[in-house]
C-alpha cells in the first residue's frame, strides 16, 4: 500500500486561498483530490503503452536515492546520487536490495502513492483495452470507458471502493466530454450532449454494473466516442479522441503528474530519477493536449508553489522556476493558445504580486540579509514584473512607458517602502524602551535612542542588503541612507517644533540627530563616488538637520513650569486610572509608574542644568515633587471615603422574646438576608456610589507603597547630586558629603504616604468584613440560632479575602493587611454578640461555642505558625477573650456584676414606677464595663433576664416598628 502524506499537487492547487493564488480556473467538478491524482495515474498508465504495461514487475519495494534542490541551477536540474536520509522512518522504495532499478513507471506509482491493487486494477483494464487497439495510438483510446466497461465489482474488495471508483470514472467523462471539451461549437450537437448528460446522470445515480455488456453500456460507449470524436472543423471525424484535452481539466491532471517530481515526505527534495519521469510525461501531452508552453508554465508554477509550501527555503526551486519564466514567455510570443497566454500571464501577475509583497518590507521578511533566498526572489519577480510591463507596453494603444530604467526603479521602491516600514515599527517601540537605555545617570531620551537605532539599521543595511541590491540599483546605499535621514527628519522637526526652553532633553536629540547624519551622509557619499552626478541628486534629498547646540540662559521659569506640568498631568492621569488587579503584573496602578517617570525626568532634565547646584532650585524643585505625589495620594485616597461608612449603626437594646424564637423554624426561617444596595444603604454608602472593592483597594495600597519606597530612593540620588546609585553611609567619606543638603528631604511627604497606607489597609479590612461579609457576618452569624449559624461559612468567605490579599498584595504589606483584616473581624464579631439585634439570642450553654468558633477564626489567621505572628494575634483578640468571660456567667452572676460595676441599675428593682438608665455606651468593650455586661444581659436568652432588664430598664422586646 502507498504511503499516506499530504499531497502537494492539491496544496498548490488550493494556494489561491493561501499567500499565493493559482493562475488556472478551479475545476467546477465534484473530483477530490485523490481523484485527479488517479485519473492522471491511469492517463500515464494508458500513455506508456503496451510494451511498458506488460513489461511491469511484482519487486518488493526498497529505497530511492533522492536529489537536493540545491543542485537544480538555471539550465535545469543536475542529478545527484544522494541516499535518501534517515530522519524518519520512509515506506520502501520499489527496488530492494540486490534488485535491479525500478522502472520509470514504478517510480511513478510510488511516487503519486498509488497502491498495488489499484495499479494491478488498472494494467488489467489498459491490458485488455489494448488487444482492441492493436495498431492504434493510445490517442484514439477513451480510458474511463474502457475501464468502465473492463473493471466489475469482483475486482474490488469492498464494494463501497468499487463505487467510488465507478463515479469517478463518471464524472472524469462528464467533465471532459461535456463540461470541459477541447472543441467547442456553438448550437452543435445539442442533442448528443442532451443525450449524453442524461446517460451519465442516470449511471451515477444508479447500480448497473457497468463491467457488463448492457443497453445502457452500449449506448454510452456510442455516444461518448462520438462527441470525443469529433474534429475541429466537425466535416470528419477525427483520429483522435478528445476527452481530457479541455482546458483547465488537463492542466490540472498534468499539474498532478509533475508534482510527484517531488518526495512525498522531504517536501523540499526531489527524485534522484526527476529527469527521467518528466520524459515520461511528454507521452502523456497527445491525451492532455499539452504543448511546450503549457508543460514550461505548469512545471515552473509547480516549482514556485513548492517553494512557497516548503517554508520558502530552497533557493534551487526559484531558480529552476526562473529559468523556465525565461522560456515560457519566449514560446507564449508565437503561441496562438488564448487560454496559455492568459494562464501565463496570471501566473507572472501572481508571482510578481507575492514576490513584491515581502520585497516591500524585504527587512522584515529576509531578516539575515538579502543573500540567498532573498537574491532569487528578487530575480524572479524583477523578471515577471517585467515580462508584464513589456507586454503591457506592447497591447497599450497609450504611450508606451519608459521601461530601460525598469529593475532599478522597482529596487528603489523596495528600498524605501521597507527602511519606512522598519521605521515606523522603531516609532512603535520608542517609548517602551524610554527606561531601558541609559548611560551614565541620564536616561536617553526616546529620540536619541531612535537615532541610535537608525544608525545600526543603516550599517545593517549597508552590510546585509546594499551589496546584493546593488546588482539591480547601483545606489542602493545612497537610496538607503537618503530615505532614513528624511523618516528621522520629519520627527526631529516636529520635535523642535514649538518648544520655547531647550533642556537636557532637547540637548541629547539634537548630539544623537547630529551624529546619525554623518553616518547617513557618509554612507550615500561613499555610495555616489560612481553616480553619474556625483551623487547630487542623493545630496539634495537629504536637507540638513540644522541642530541648534547652542543653549540659552537657563532659569527659574524652565523649573517652574516644569513642576506646573507635572502637577497638571499627575491630575490628568490619575483621573483615568481603574486600579485593576491586573494593570500590571507587580501589583500596583499603572499610573503609578508614569508618575514616578515623570517625576524622574524632571529631575534628570534639572540636574542636566547649570541652576541644579544652587540649594534654593533644590529646594523648589523637592517643593514641587512633593505636590505632584501629594496630588497622587491625596486622589488615591479620596475616591474611597472612610472606614466608619461601613460599620453598622448599633440597634436600640431590646431583651430575650421567647415567642419569637419558638415559633416554626425560629427567626432563621424568617430571616430575609438584604441585596447589596439595601446593605449599601445601611452601612452608609451611596447606592449610586461606586464601590471600591477590596482587589481595588489592595492595588491602591500597593501603589502608596511602592511610591513611597521609590521615593526613598530618589531622596537618596537627590542627596547625592541625583547619582545613579546613591552611596551608602558606610561607603561615605569626606569627600561624599551631600550636595544637596537638607532641602532634599521627602520626609513630609513620606509621612503622609506612610497614613495614607495606614488608612488604606484600615479601610480595606473593615470594608470586606462589614460590606463584603456583611450578609454573613453581621446578618447571619448565630442568627435565629448559634448551633444553626456558626463560623463555618464566615471563615470559607474570609479565606477566598486572604487569597485575594495573598495574590494582590505587596509582599511587605499582606501581614499589616491581614492583621487589619483580622481586628475588622474581631470588630465585628464583638458587636454580632453585644448589638446583634433580637434575631440572636444565646445562653451559658453556647459559650463553648463560641470560644470554639473563635479559635477557629484564630487558626484562619495564624495558620499553623505560618500566618500571622502569635502575639499579634493574642493583642487583637484579647478585648473579644474578656467579652466572652462574661458568656460563661450564669444570668444570677451577671445581674451581680452589672449591680456592681453599675449601682443604678438597683434603683429600678426597687420601685415599681422609677427606671435605671441605661448605662453609658464607651464602645469600650470589657468584663468590667457595665454596658457590656448590660448587653449580654440583653441577649441572654432566658427569662430571668429579660424579666430583670423589664422591671429595672424597662427593655421591650422588640424594636420599635417591628411586628
Amino acid at each position: 500500500m502507498a504511503p499516506s502524506a499530504p499531497d502537494p499537487l492539491m496544496r498548490m492547487l488550493s494556494l489561491s486561498d493561501g499567500p499565493v493564488g493559482s493562475p488556472f480556473p478551479d475545476l467546477e467538478l465534484d473530483l477530490s483530490e485523490d481523484d485527479i491524482r488517479e485519473t492522471a495515474y491511469e492517463i500515464f498508465v494508458a500513455a506508456c503503452g503496451h510494451n511498458a504495461l506488460s513489461a511491469r514487475t511484482q519487486a518488493p519495494k526498497s529505497k530511492a536515492g533522492l536529489t537536493s534542490v540545491s543542485s537544480l541551477t538555471a539550465k535545469g536540474f543536475r542529478k545527484a546520487a544522494v541516499a535518501m536520509g534517515s530522519k524518519r522512518d520512509r515506506p520502501m522504495h520499489p527496488a530492494g536490495k540486490g534488485k535491479k532499478p525500478p522502472t520509470t513507471a514504478e517510480i511513478v506509482q510510488y511516487q503519486m502513492q498509488i497502491s498495488q491493487e489499484s495499479e494491478s486494477r488498472i494494467r488489467k483494464g489498459l491490458l485488455r483495452a489494448f488487444t482492441h487497439q492493436v495498431g492504434k495510438p493510445v490517442e484514439c483510446l477513451l480510458v474511463p470507458l474502457e475501464l468502465l466497461q473492463i473493471i466489475g465489482p469482483s475486482d474490488f474488495v469492498n464494494p463501497a471502493h468499487y463505487s467510488r471508483w465507478r463515479l469517478r470514472q463518471l464524472r472524469v467523462l462528464e467533465g471532459g466530454l461535456l463540461i470541459y471539451p477541447s472543441i467547442r461549437k456553438e448550437g452543435s450537437d445539442k442533442t448528443l450532449d442532451q443525450r449524453l448528460q442524461k446517460m451519465l446522470h442516470d449511471l451515477q445515480h444508479s447500480s448497473v454494473d457497468t463491467g457488463k455488456s448492457s443497453e445502457e453500456m452500449s449506448a454510452l460507449r456510442m455516444a461518448a466516442l462520438a462527441k470525443a470524436g469529433r474534429s475541429v472543423s466537425g466535416e470528419h471525424p477525427s483520429p483522435h479522441l478528445h476527452w481530457a484535452d479541455g482546458y483547465p481539466l488537463n492542466v490540472s491532471l498534468y499539474l498532478a503528474l509533475l508534482s510527484s517530481v517531488f518526495d512525498t515526505l522531504e517536501e523540499g527534495q526531489v527524485i534522484e530519477e526527476k529527469d527521467e519521469v518528466l520524459e515520461a510525461f511528454k507521452k502523456t501531452w497527445g491525451i492532455l493536449g499539452i504543448n511546450q508552453m503549457l508543460h514550461d508554465l505548469c512545471f515552473m508554477w509547480v516549482l514556485f508553489s513548492q517553494f512557497v509550501a516548503t517554508e520558502q527555503l530552497e533557493v534551487g526551486l526559484l531558480e529552476a522556476a526562473e529559468h523556465l519564466m525565461k522560456e515560457v514567455a519566449l514560446l507564449a510570443k508565437n503561441n496562438v493558445v488564448v487560454q496559455g497566454k492568459e494562464a501565463l500571464k496570471t501566473a507572472l501577475t501572481s508571482i510578481h504580486s507575492w514576490a513584491e509583497r515581502r520585497l516591500l518590507a524585504y527587512r522584515e521578511t529576509f531578516p539575515k540579509g538579502a543573500s540567498g533566498v532573498m537574491e532569487a526572489l528578487l530575480s524572479i519577480g524583477l523578471l515577471a514584473g517585467r515580462i508584464l510591463a513589456d507586454d503591457a507596453n506592447q497591447v497599450s494603444q497609450r504611450k508606451q512607458k519608459d521601461l530601460s530604467n525598469y529593475e532599478s526603479e522597482k529596487v528603489e521602491l523596495y528600498i524605501r517602502s521597507s527602511l519606512k516600514a522598519a521605521f515606523a515599527q522603531m516609532m512603535e517601540t520608542t517609548d517602551t524602551r524610554r527606561r531601558s537605555f541609559k548611560n551614565g545617570g541620564v536616561s536617553r531620551p526616546p529620540l536619541m535612542v531612535l537615532a541610535a537605532d537608525i544608525g545600526q539599521l543603516a550599517e545593517e543595511e549597508r552590510l546585509r542588503f546594499s551589496p546584493v541590491l546593488k546588482q539591480w540599483n547601483a545606489y542602493a546605499g545612497g537610496i538607503a541612507a537618503a530615505t532614513l535621514h528624511a523618516c528621522f527628519a520629519r520627527e526631529i522637526m516636529q520635535f523642535l517644533s514649538g518648544r520655547q526652553t531647550i533642556g537636557p532633553e532637547v540637548l541629547q536629540v539634537l548630539q544623537g540627530a547630529d551624529t546619525l547624519e554623518k553616518e547617513l551622509v557618509q554612507i550615500a557619499v561613499e555610495d555616489a563616488v560612481d553616480a553619474e552626478d556625483g551623487g547630487k541628486g542623493l545630496m539634495r534629498e537629504m536637507q540638513p538637520y540644522e541642530c541648534e547646540t547652542t543653549i540659552e540662559k537657563l532659569s527659574k521659569d524652565w523649573l517652574q513650569n516644569g513642576l506646573a506640568q507635572l502637577l497638571e498631568w499627575v491630575g490628568r492621569n490619575i483621573q483615568n486610572e481603574e486600579w485593576k488587579p491586573k494593570g500590571t503584573r507587580e501589583g500596583y496602578a499603572p499610573s503609578a509608574v508614569e508618575v514616578l517617570r515623570m517625576m524622574e525626568e524632571t529631575m534628570d532634565a534639572f540636574f542636566a542644568l547649570p541652576i541644579s547646584q544652587d540649594p534654593q532650585y533644590v529646594e523648589q524643585l523637592v517643593s514641587g515633587v512633593e505636590s505632584a505625589v501629594q496630588l497622587y495620594c491625596e486622589k488615591t485616597i479620596s475616591a474611597c471615603g472612610k472606614k466608619e461608612r461601613y460599620v453598622p449603626s448599633l440597634p436600640s437594646l431590646t431583651r430575650y422574646n421567647a415567642s419569637a424564637f419558638t415559633q416554626k423554624g425560629g427567626w432563621r426561617a424568617g430571616l430575609h438576608l438584604p441585596p447589596k444596595s439595601k446593605i449599601a444603604s445601611q452601612v452608609g454608602v451611596n447606592s449610586n456610589e461606586r464601590l471600591s472593592e477590596l482587589e481595588n483597594i489592595c492595588v491602591r495600597i500597593n501603589t502608596l507603597y511602592h511610591l513611597g519606597t521609590e521615593l526613598q530612593y530618589m531622596e537618596k540620588r537627590l542627596r547625592y547630586g541625583w547619582k545613579k546609585e546613591a552611596p551608602s553611609r558606610m561607603e561615605r567619606n569626606g569627600h561624599d558629603s551631600p550636595v544637596a543638603g537638607e532641602y532634599s528631604s521627602f520626609k513630609e511627604v513620606g509621612v503622609e504616604i506612610e497614613n495614607g497606607v495606614q488608612f488604606l489597609i484600615e479601610l480595606s479590612a473593615y470594608r470586606a468584613v462589614f460590606f463584603d461579609l456583611h450578609r454573613v457576618f453581621w446578618e447571619g452569624l448565630y442568627a435565629g440560632g448559634v448551633e444553626s449559624a456558626r463560623m463555618e461559612i464566615v471563615i470559607e468567605k474570609l479565606e477566598r479575602q486572604l487569597e485575594i490579599i495573598a495574590e494582590i498584595a505587596a509582599e511587605g504589606l499582606r501581614n499589616r493587611i491581614v492583621g487589619a483584616l483580622m481586628k475588622a473581624c474581631m470588630d465585628c464579631l464583638v458587636l454580632v454578640l453585644l448589638a446583634g439585634g433580637p434575631s440572636r439570642a444565646f445562653s451559658i450553654d453556647h459559650a463553648d461555642i463560641l470560644e470554639e468558633d473563635l479559635a477557629a477564626l484564630t487558626d484562619l489567621f495564624t495558620c499553623d505558625g505560618d500566618g500571622l505572628p502569635q502575639d499579634l494575634v493574642d493583642g487583637a483578640t484579647e478585648q473579644i477573650r474578656g467579652v466572652l468571660t462574661l458568656f460563661h456567667l450564669s444570668t444570677e452572676k451577671l445581674i451581680e456584676r452589672l449591680r456592681d460595676e453599675y449601682p443604678e441599675a438597683d434603683v429600678g428593682s426597687a420601685s415599681r414606677f422609677k427606671f435605671a438608665a441605661l448605662p453609658r455606651t464607651t464602645g469600650e468593650w470589657g468584663p468590667t464595663d457595665a454596658n457590656t455586661i448590660l448587653r449580654v444581659l440583653c441577649y441572654r436568652g432566658d427569662d430571668q433576664a429579660s424579666k430583670y432588664l423589664k422591671k429595672t430598664f424597662n427593655l421591650p422586646k422588640k424594636l420599635s416598628g417591628t411586628k
